[in-house]
């Protein structure tokens, strides 16, 4: 997307910009945020197994589906510290902790919740990637897996589907919504809350300024 500032015009990856956005609400928000209640709690397992089911998806750190009982364990043994800090909870059935469920997100925008398509890859990247050892490590990679839950869902090409059909239409509302968001939620905050560092610099780049279209002009 473009971006003016000033007499500048910028285009910019739009993803990495709303990474770092909700990487630096997660910091100044931390162990502060508002609760995204799920209404019906979700079964971990179910969630975890999607994704190793998912022939698109592959990952060094892709698991056999007899370990997954093993890493939600842990996610149960940390459920304390993720509700505290995250506002993560995880609900377990009873002392059996048979079918734990997580039952709430962080809230890092009012108005806004990251896409429910992309839960069950979050909840298996808290599994798995996640450095459960080092405290620093720990906190700084579930605030990024945050981060990554809340930038807005890519859609495919609306070009590719048949007109009319009710997969065609369904992704003109997601294109719609995502487009609100973008502009009345998440572009107002940037303008607001935003701090630019030297990681995105590579994911923003002047395309036009007004006092060299001017010298352009000037020679014409």
């Amino acid at each position: 997307m473009c971006i003016q500032y000033n007499v500048k015009l910028y285009l910019v990856d739009f993803a990495s910009i709303c990474y770092e956005l909700f990487y630096q609400i997660g910091l100044s928000d931390f162990s502060n945020f508002g609760i995204i209640n799920l209404g019906t709690p979700l079964s971990l397992k179910d969630l975890i197994y999607e994704v190793i089911d998912d022939e698109n998806f592959s990952s060094k750190d892709k698991i056999e589906k007899s370990e997954v009982d093993e890493v939600i364990e842990t996610l149960v043994e940390m459920s304390d510290m993720l509700e505290e800090y995250f506002s993560i909870k995880i609900e377990s059935d009873g002392e059996a902790q048979s079918d734990p469920k997580i039952a709430s997100l962080p809230m890092l925008l009012k108005n806004y919740v990251p896409p429910v398509s992309k839960l069950s890859l979050f909840v298996y990247k808290l599994a798995v990637q996640i450095d459960w050892s080092d405290e620093a490590s720990c906190l700084t990679g579930i605030l990024r897996q945050i981060a990554l839950l809340y930038i807005p869902e890519c859609i495919p090409d609306i070009s590719e589907f048949e007109e009319g059909t009710e997969e065609y239409q369904e992704l003109i509302s997601t294109q719609t919504k995502i487009a609100a968001d973008l502009e009345n939620i998440i572009l107002p905050c940037i303008k607001k809350r935003f701090l630019g560092t030297k990681n995105i610099s590579r994911d923003v780049v002047e395309i036009a300024n007004l006092p060299g279209l001017y010298k352009v002009f000037e020679r014409c």
